[in-house]
This record gives structure tokens, sequence and C-alpha cells, in this order.
């Protein structure tokens, strides 16, 4: 957590309207600011800058989105939203509880990626597999089916299968019968 104290911390992004000028976005983030701090405290300002919309808001295709982090009681949240909804100058407004610090931080995308493809799968056993291991691979289910084709025997090893992926047997001579039929 960023703030202090029992207050808990809210990110507030704002989608202003595009027909806004710089000069009345900057007007209307201070508004803002000032609302909030009636309440609590305004952390951060972060003017993101005008981005199109996922899809059409009052057949308005693009905003000026503003994203602030604040300390503010959760009982003022519902006063501060209610103010949000009658400025007319907003388009949408979301205000999402708590800020989380990740726990691990890649140094980059490639190195996070990395990390998960090396990763041992709980589908292949490492090769010094402990005794209870070998249990627990005894309990998922492990086994080894036998499946026909064209009268030779194939083994299929099935690993961890749930019932939609359960190996199926194929008798492929009854299926040439049916053919020559």
């Amino acid at each position: 957590m960023v703030g202090g104290g029992n207050v808990p911390n809210y990110e507030l992004t704002c989608i202003f309207h595009p027909s806004l000028s710089t000069d009345e976005v900057g007007s209307g983030v201070a508004r803002v600011e000032q609302e909030i701090a009636q309440h609590g405290a305004v952390l951060s300002t972060d003017i993101w800058g005008r981005m199109r919309l996922a899809y059409p808001i009052e057949k308005v295709l693009e905003g000026t989105y503003v994203h602030y982090t604040i300390d503010i009681p959760g009982q003022a949240i519902s006063a501060l939203e209610r103010w949000l909804h009658l400025q007319e100058n907003i388009l949408r407004h979301l205000v999402v509880k708590g800020i989380t610090e990740y726990e691990k931080t890649p140094t980059s995308i490639a190195q996070g990626a990395r990390e998960r493809v090396v990763s041992p799968s709980r589908f292949a056993p490492a090769a010094g597999q402990s005794d209870m291991e070998s249990d627990d691979q005894e309990l998922t289910g492990d086994t080894e089916d036998s499946v026909s084709t064209d009268g030779e025997l194939e083994t299929v090893e099935a690993s961890a299968t749930s019932e939609i992926e359960a190996p199926m047997e194929i008798d492929a001579s009854a299926e040439v019968e049916k053919a020559d039929e």
C-alpha cells in the first residue's frame, strides 16, 4: 500500500470528452482533484492522453484518459462517483479499490517468458523422481493403454487424462468390415 493509516488507496480513471481542448481538460482534471481533496487526498495524477475507445460511448469514438491515485475513505466513494456521474465532460469513470504491488517483476518480458517455459511441467516428472512423486503420479492416473490399429499393438502413455481426453480404443477391423459391406 502506498498511503498510510487506515484510509484505503483507490485508483480512479476518467475519460474526458474529446471535444475538450487541452486547457479545458486541464481545468477538468483540476476540478476532479478539488472534489477528491474535499474527502481525502490525491497521491498522483497521470494524464494518459487521447486514445480510441474500446467501443463507442454516446457516438464518441475517442477520449482523453486521466488516471488518479487517491487516498479517500470508503464512505466518500459513493459521493465522489455521484459527482463524477453528473459531470457532462466525463464520458466514463472507474474507481478501483486497493493498489497492489507486484511480488516479482521480471526485468524484461522475455525473461518472464523464459521463466515460464523453463519451469518443470507437472506432466513431465524429473529424472530423479522421489517416492512421494511416484505416489502422486499413481494418484493422478498415469497409466499405459494399448491401442490396436490394423492388427498391430501400440502402447500409448496417457498422463493425467481427464474424462474428455481419455484415449479411445479403436477397433480398425470392425471399421474395415463395415466398409466392405
